[in-house]
């Protein structure tokens, strides 16, 4: 498989009035990604479906189709 890897900064400032927030310690991670490759088959005669489409959940999100 391959991994990509890119990275994401974010930065939060907190406070209860808007003019003058508290400035929060920047974060960087990195994000990867990866290739996923699925075949849908038949269940009986292992039969590469032609056509077929999912979606692809985690947990109540859907992450792709």
């Amino acid at each position: 498989f391959t991994e990509d890897k890119e990275t994401n900064t974010a930065n939060v400032e907190y406070g209860n009035d808007p003019d003058h927030l508290t400035q929060g310690t920047p974060d960087t991670v990195i994000v990867r990604t990866h290739k996923l490759t699925i075949t849908k088959t038949d269940g009986n005669t292992q039969e590469k479906l032609a056509g077929a489409e999912f979606n692809l959940f985690k947990g109540n999100n859907t992450i792709g189709t």
